[in-house]
C-alpha cells in the first residue's frame, strides 16, 4: 500500500480578535457597570447608557461585517465524504 501523508500548519492572527472584538467588548462591559454605579439623579446616567448602547450596536455591526458568510449548501467534498462513510 502507498501511504501519503500531509502536514499542514496554520497560524491564526490574534490581532483582529484581540483589538477589534475583545478589548472593545471588555471596555463597554466596564462602562455598563459604571452606569449602574451612578446615582439615579444624574442626567449623565441616561446619556452614558445610550452612548454605550450605540457603541455596542456599532460593535455588533462590525462583527457581522467581518464574519465570513455562511454557506447554504453542503460542499461537494462534504457530500462525498458523508456518502463514503455510509
Amino acid at each position: 500500500y502507498v501511504v501519503l501523508g500531509f502536514h499542514l500548519a496554520l497560524k491564526r492572527k490574534l490581532s483582529f480578535s484581540c483589538y477589534i472584538l475583545t478589548l472593545p467588548a471588555v471596555f463597554l462591559s466596564f462602562l455598563t457597570l459604571v452606569v449602574f454605579a451612578l446615582p439615579s439623579e444624574h442626567v449623565e446616567k441616561s446619556q452614558l447608557g445610550l452612548a454605550i448602547f450605540g457603541s455596542l450596536l456599532l460593535l455588533l455591526l462590525i462583527i457581522v461585517e467581518a464574519a465570513p458568510p455562511t454557506a447554504y449548501a453542503v460542499p461537494l467534498l462534504g457530500k462525498h465524504a458523508i456518502c463514503a462513510r455510509l
